[in-house]
């Protein structure tokens, strides 16, 4: 007689099949809001306890109020306003030239074998040390910053596109090839659509090192930006509106990662971007 299979995840693997206990989301919303405010109290009440200056760690309460400062200055919006065209200025360029060498590299072994040694010496440059060599060559104005930022948002895409393309449905491209189809009809029915959930993995991570890529070329060299306003709070050692600044650039980093999710929701339905990057 034979021997029934486990059923229900149960017997050798099953326990891996579960899936992890949850709590609803609106329990874990509030119990990372409740985390939150715990903190800030704490802190509230522990810094001035412990005689810890306010122009070296402020208390949330002094940056709250920086906060509301800010966002009613108009000088603050313009200097924001700088830095977000440097970011998506710079996050568009680097994801382009990403995008169309990754292509280029699946396609073309020739191409592979002559420029991704020119690439992987590029990426492990520290981006800081080439800020001030891009600063001088570009100048102070928002091309240098542009182009600090879509060096370093360029590689993530580069990768994912070259990862996503490669990791196409062999059958599929078999089958492609029976029908004879070109290596750009390959591309553009099979590979590319395999690619959409890394391709999307890639601009989650370029879109953030965007903003970290503005900041430093501002830190290097700038007349305006965030980056150039938090040097100046940091030199009149005005902490508080130090991390106001900080706050405002999370935010905006927040901002356009839920965009870059939520377009890839609409456009992906079938596959989750956690599934790619392993989230």
């Amino acid at each position: 007689m034979k021997a029934s299979a486990p059923r229900n995840g149960a017997g050798l693997g099953g326990s891996a099949r579960r899936r992890p206990f949850r709590l609803p989301r609106w329990r874990e919303r509030l119990t990372s809001v409740g985390v939150f405010v715990a903190i800030m109290t704490a802190l509230e009440v522990l810094l001035p306890a412990l005689g810890v200056q306010a122009y070296i760690f402020p208390k949330p309460s002094a940056v709250a109020v920086a906060i509301g400062n800010d966002l009613g200055n108009a000088r603050f919006w313009g200097h924001a306003a700088i830095t977000l065209r440097e970011i998506l200025i710079g996050c568009a360029a680097g994801s382009l030239i990403g995008f169309a060498l990754g292509v280029l590299l699946t396609q073309s072994a020739f191409a592979e074998a002559v420029i991704t040694p020119y690439i992987v010496a590029l990426q492990a440059v520290p981006k800081v040390a080439l800020a001030p060599l891009i600063v001088t060559l570009l100048g102070y104005g928002e091309l240098s910053k542009v182009a600090i930022a879509a060096i370093i948002s360029f590689f993530p895409l580069l990768v994912n596109v070259m990862l996503g393309i490669r990791g196409a449905d062999e059958g599929q491209l078999e089958l492609m090839r029976s029908l004879r189809a070109t290596r750009i009809q390959m591309l553009r029915w099979v590979q590319l659509p395999a690619a959409l959930p890394a391709i999307f993995a890639g601009l989650e991570v370029a879109v953030v090192f965007s903003v970290v890529g503005a900041i430093v070329g501002e830190f290097t060299g700038a007349s305006g930006g965030l980056g150039y306003l938090i040097e100046q709070r940091s030199f009149s050692l005005n902490q508080a509106a130090v991390f106001s600044t900080l706050i405002v650039l999370s935010v905006i980093g927040l901002v356009l990662d839920a965009l870059v999710r939520g377009v890839a929701h609409r456009v992906v339905r079938w596959r989750s971007i956690g599934e790619v990057v392993g989230m």
